[in-house]
């Protein structure tokens, strides 16, 4: 099998950041979690040049047993962590291993080798944090602050509705055959409201149902955003509506429509709310992929009538099976918030528009600027230097608006954009992913 090495440039970048919260935080569990990503980097590299030599993917049982062994020598050098960590990281190197494997074998119209990783990458954490709510819950200080208290329930939403979602799509997985439609919707959708009804239960057996409820809309500001946030994905929907009864050919300056229509959502929330928006985020990334799922599979009475609507906007980066670009817009603006420490959720740190910043912004002024009035070509790329300095004033000027800083702060920070837009203009694959991230490191770190 040719291996499709597109994006592997990028895949320092998730572990990168990894361990950069290892470093600021004093907790065990980002510890952990970096010692995941390092596993992940040196396994891939070991993965290369098994390519590299025999010319083709390991099997599964070498993957598994290369990912295990990485694991454990990690683990034996940091010579800090509990039996319990070690088979948890041990376990999630494995599951990493086999992901890669598969992700790139089953997609491979969908996921270049880097896109395949990074996705595996940010999949892996995401489940990492998952298994440490039940396996190591924190303790909560009843006498913590309010914003603690929240990030303290949010947390806890996050893992029911996940467990809501996630755990009828792996079932209706393990169902198996795909032409069966009927009978996985049947499982799909008794399991969804089995699931949904045990955790309704647990909250009310528990108590903490109306503290829930009190927590997620306990301040006018948060009402107001989540109906602002539903008039805008309404707006959305019937964009998408008027789209295809029109039967308007969609181009890449139509697509970023989208683009502004995610800046004008998380502004606002990263502003007034930024754990209130981290929360709603991950619902709507929950939905899309539920979305995903049943348009994959086709399942009734949605998921033609989905496949349908959505076949206008894809492109070149859409030629697989899965429909990936509107997912991977929201990951983009998301995961500065879902990388970043309670403090600097608590303080509003500008790292948290990373994503809007570089996509909502850079991207798509880039975009249109270019290719409206763009001549100087890079070699090679149907990208101008119009479009890199569109996309380097636009992403200057929004921060400057946003923060207004001091003049060495400003001049620092332009510096920094210019090289997120240096870095746009190199991009030609899944800058969804990739510019969010490099923006979060660069505003962080440089």
């Amino acid at each position: 099998m040719r291996l499709n090495l597109k994006g592997s440039l990028y895949i320092w970048m998730v572990p990168f950041l990894q361990l950069t919260n290892s470093i600021l935080s004093n907790d065990d569990l980002y510890g952990i979690e970096a010692a995941l990503g390092q596993t992940q980097v040196i396994s891939i590299l070991f993965l290369f040049c098994h390519i590299d030599f025999i010319g083709r993917f390991p099997n599964l049982s070498c993957s598994v047993l290369l990912t295990a062994i990485v694991s454990f020598v990690v683990s034996f050098l940091i010579g800090e962590m509990r039996i319990q960590q070690q088979l948890l990281l041990l376990f999630l190197s494995a599951l990493f291993g086999v992901k890669v494997l598969k992700i790139v074998q089953l997609f491979p119209k969908t996921f270049s080798f880097g896109e395949g990783v990074m996705v595996c990458q940010i999949s892996t954490s995401a489940f990492f944090r998952f298994i440490c709510l039940w396996i190591f819950p924190k303790k909560y200080d009843t006498q913590a602050s309010l914003t603690e208290h929240r990030l303290h329930l949010f947390e806890y939403v996050i893992l029911i509705l996940s467990t809501v979602v996630l755990l009828p799509m792996m079932t209706s997985i393990l169902v198996g055959k795909t032409q069966l439609r009927h009978l996985l919707g049947f499982v799909f959708y008794t399991m969804a409201g089995l699931s949904a009804l045990v955790m309704l239960s647990v909250l009310v057996y528990y108590g903490q149902l109306w503290t829930l409820i009190t927590a997620l809309a306990h301040t006018n500001t948060q009402v107001f955003l989540l109906l602002y946030w539903a008039g805008l994905s309404l707006t959305a929907v019937l964009l998408v509506l008027v789209y295809n009864k029109k039967h308007w050919q969609v181009t890449t300056v139509d697509r970023k429509y989208f683009h502004m229509i995610s800046v004008m959502i998380f502004v606002p929330g990263l502003i007034y709310d930024p754990e209130f928006t981290k929360l709603a985020s991950v619902l709507a990334f929950l939905i899309f992929i539920l979305v995903e799922f049943v348009r994959y599979s086709q399942l009734p009475p949605f998921g033609s009538q989905l496949d349908s609507a959505l076949q206008i906007f894809l492109d070149k980066q859409d030629a697989g099976c899965l429909v990936l670009t509107h997912i991977y817009l929201l990951l983009g603006c998301s995961l500065p918030l879902w990388f970043a420490l309670p403090a600097q959720l608590s303080e509003g740190d500008m790292t948290l528009l990373s994503g809007i910043t570089s996509l909502g912004i850079g991207d798509s002024f880039a975009s249109i600027v270019g290719s409206r009035f763009g001549k100087a070509q890079y070699p090679g790329s149907k990208k101008t230097v119009e479009g890199t300095v569109a996309a380097w004033l636009s992403m200057t000027l929004f921060s400057y608006m946003l923060y207004l800083p001091a003049v060495n702060e400003a001049a620092v920070l332009s510096c920094k954009l210019l090289m997120v837009a240096i870095l746009e203009s190199c991009t030609q694959h899944i800058d969804n992913l990739v510019l969010p991230l490099y923006t979060y490191i660069v505003l962080l770190v440089v």
